[in-house]
C-alpha cells in the first residue's frame, strides 16, 4: 500500500515538473522522476492484484494487469494529442489532466487498498531476485515480453516520423491516435484472449510478433502507411498476448512471500525491451541511416521472438514431461 501510494504520489510530482518545465534538462529530471514512479508501481501492482482478487486468481490478474497498462498507455497519446492540438496551454494542460487523474487514483487508492497489517515495518530496498527452482520458466516467460514490448517499441517510436512523412502531417492528435492502435489493439487482444493458457498466449503472441516484424521491413522499404498499419495491429495484438501470458506465468510460478522480488527482475526485463530498440536505432540511424537501422532491428527481433518462440515449445514439452518441477515450491534463493 505504502509503495502504490508513494509511486502515484512521484507521479503527480512528475506531472508538476513537466507542466513547469522551462529547459531540456528540466523534462529529463522529470522524466526520471516518473520513470521512478512507474517502476515502483508496476513492481507493486500485480502482487496487489493476485492478493486482493477476490478469488486469489493469478491469471485473472494478468488480464487486468496488462489490459490496464496498453489501455492507459493508448489513452495517453490520444488524450494528450487532442488536448495538445486543439485545446489551450498545450505544453501545461495535458499534465494537469494527468495530475487530476492521478490525485483522483491517490484517493481511491487510499480508500480501497487495506492498510499494512504490519503499519511500524521499516520499508527497505529489496534486490530483485529470482528463486533458482522457477529460472527457468521465469527466463522464458520474461524474454517474451522483452521481444514483445522491443518489437512494439520499434513501431512506437516510428509511427509519428512516419505520419509526418508520408501524410504530409503534424496534426498532433493524428499522430498520437495512430500511435495509440498498436496499444489499443494490445489492450483488445489481451482481454480476448483471456481464456488461453498462459503459455500458448505467449507462443501465439511472439507469432503475431514473428508477422509483425516482416511486415515492419516491408513497410520501411516501400513506405506504405497501410502496410505500416497493419503491421502495427499484428504487434498489438502480438504484445497483449505475450504480455498477459507472460504477466499469468510469472504470477504463476512466483513464491508466496518474493512476488514482488520477482515481479521486479521481470519489469526490468520489461523496460530494458522497450528502451534498447530505440536507443539502437538512434545509434545505427547515425551510421546506416534510420531505413536501414529500423529494418536490421526488425530483422534481429523478428529472428529472436522466432527462436524464443521454439524455446518456449520445447519448455512446454519439458513441463510436461516434469511437471513436479515447475510446481511452486518454497521462496528460496
Amino acid at each position: 500500500r505504502r509503495v502504490l501510494l508513494g509511486a502515484v504520489g512521484l507521479g503527480l510530482v512528475a506531472a508538476g515538473l513537466f507542466a513547469t518545465a522551462r529547459a531540456t534538462w528540466w523534462l529529463v529530471v522529470a522524466q526520471i522522476v516518473e520513470g521512478i514512479a512507474m517502476g515502483a508501481w508496476q513492481a507493486a501492482a500485480m502482487p496487489a492484484l493476485v492478493e486482493h482478487h477476490p478469488r486469489n486468481d493469478p491469471r485473472r490478474a494478468a488480464v487486468v494487469g496488462s489490459a490496464a497498462t496498453t489501455g492507459g498507455a493508448a489513452l495517453g497519446p490520444v488524450v494528450a494529442g487532442l488536448l495538445a492540438q486543439y485545446a489551450f496551454w498545450p505544453q501545461v494542460l495535458p499534465f494537469l489532466v494527468e495530475a487530476v487523474a492521478l490525485a483522483g487514483s491517490l484517493a481511491l487508492l487510499s480508500a480501497a487498498v487495506p492498510a499494512d497489517l504490519q503499519p511500524d515495518r521499516k520499508l527497505r530496498f529489496a534486490r530483485p531476485s529470482v528463486p533458482r527452482p522457477i529460472r527457468r520458466p521465469f527466463f522464458l516467460a520474461t524474454s517474451a515480453a522483452f521481444l514483445a514490448w522491443g518489437v512494439a517499441s520499434l513501431f512506437l517510436s516510428l509511427m509519428p516520423r512516419y505520419v509526418m512523412d508520408l501524410l504530409g502531417s503534424s496534426n498532433l492528435a493524428v499522430i498520437g491516435g495512430l500511435a495509440a492502435i498498436l496499444l489499443a489493439c494490445s489492450a483488445v487482444a489481451a482481454l480476448a484472449g483471456e481464456r488461453l493458457d498462459p503459455v500458448r498466449a505467449i507462443a501465439v503472441g511472439l507469432s503475431a510478433m514473428v508477422a509483425a516484424s516482416a511486415a515492419l521491413v516491408v513497410a520501411s522499404g516501400i513506405r506504405s502507411l497501410p502496410v505500416m498499419l497493419g503491421a502495427s495491429v499484428l504487434a498489438g495484438v502480438g504484445l497483449g498476448l505475450a504480455f498477459r501470458g507472460s504477466l499469468a506465468e510469472i504470477n504463476r510460478i512466483a513464491p508466496e512471500g518474493r512476488k514482488g522480488a520477482v515481479m521486479a527482475s521481470y519489469y526490468l526485463g520489461v523496460y530494458a525491451g522497450t528502451a534498447i530498440p530505440v536507443i539502437g536505432i538512434g545509434v545505427g540511424a547515425l551510421w546506416v541511416g534510420l531505413g536501414s537501422a529500423v529494418r536490421g532491428f526488425a530483422v534481429v527481433t523478428g529472428v529472436l521472438c522466432l527462436l524464443n518462440l521454439i524455446l518456449v515449445a520445447a519448455g512446454q514439452r519439458r513441463e510436461a514431461a516434469h511437471p513436479q518441477a515447475y510446481v511452486r515450491g518454497p521462496a528460496d534463493h
